[in-house]
């Protein structure tokens, strides 16, 4: 047996693909690197050896454990049985069990919570070093099922997860009053929505990423009713009543016809 050369025998070495970071050099992400070393603590943007398997050495077995010989309880396989399977091998030493863990990383973010074969998996509380903070479910390492994002701008999101993106029901209150539920799709509020702003006024209808766009009813505080089409222009980074609809007064007067950026032209 002999020191390995490529950990030095600490039986580890650095994660080739976040460099020991913790996040993935490519795409930012959260890396899954982790190594369980030998006093059971998890060391994160470390990697299990390669030449040595962990163990610090080579040039013998890596196993610290002995193999039973054929004749013993494997019955009719001779293999070793940690339970009375019918095959005789020995069962997976992974576990569905959640356990508890805080994980400091290597940039600042910090989560808080279950941890199933390594991931995050089941409650649990990421605080990103920005200030952007989720509590909510997990699975495989990514945000999914319900959850309350809240972000460092002060936007707070609620409702469904689904492979770290909004999917779903879904609710954001942003830091003005203003408050959106809708539809989520791949991140963005796509479908059905309703928007009611702080000043009283409420639309309602079809979104686009986030902004109303298509069919819309929208009622001022005043009382008044817009019913009609309606366009979100991205350049005025506002939107306005535009094509046919029909404003409903507070007096009951009705004004029906075509509408363009908010003015009526016509019918």
């Amino acid at each position: 047996m002999a020191t390995c050369s490529k950990c030095g025998g600490k039986g580890c070495i650095t994660c080739p693909d976040c460099k020991g970071t913790g996040r993935d050099t490519f795409t930012g992400s959260e890396c899954n690197c982790v190594w369980d070393n030998a006093d059971n603590k998890l060391e994160y943007g470390k990697i299990t050896c390669p030449d040595c398997g962990g163990t610090g050495q080579v040039g013998g077995s890596t196993s610290s454990s002995s193999v039973s010989k054929s004749g013993g309880s494997g019955g009719e396989w001779g293999m070793t049985s940690s339970s009375s399977s019918d095959w005789g091998m020995s069962e997976s030493s992974s576990s569905s069990t959640p356990r508890k863990e805080k994980r400091n990383y290597a940039n600042g973010d910090v989560y808080e919570g279950d941890i199933v074969n390594g991931n995050k998996h089941g409650k649990g509380k990421y605080t990103w070093k920005d200030g952007e903070v989720y509590e909510g479910d997990w699975k495989d390492d990514k945000r999914n099922g319900k959850g309350k994002d809240t972000y460092a701008n002060g936007d707070v999101y609620e409702g469904d997860w689904k492979d770290d993106k909004r999917n779903g029901k879904g609710k954001i209150t942003y830091p003005n009053g203003d408050v959106y539920e809708s539809d989520f799709v791949n991140g963005k509020g796509n479908g059905k929505g309703k928007k009611k702003y702080a000043n009283g006024n409420i639309i309602e209808g079809d979104f686009v990423d986030n902004e109303p766009n298509g069919k819309v009813k929208m009622t001022l505080a005043s009382g008044a009713v817009y019913e009609g089409d309606f366009v979100f222009f991205k350049d005025k980074k506002t939107g306005f009543p535009h094509g046919k609809g029909k404003i409903t007064r507070t007096d009951g007067s009705v004004q029906e016809g075509r509408f363009e950026e908010g003015k009526f032209v016509g019918k």
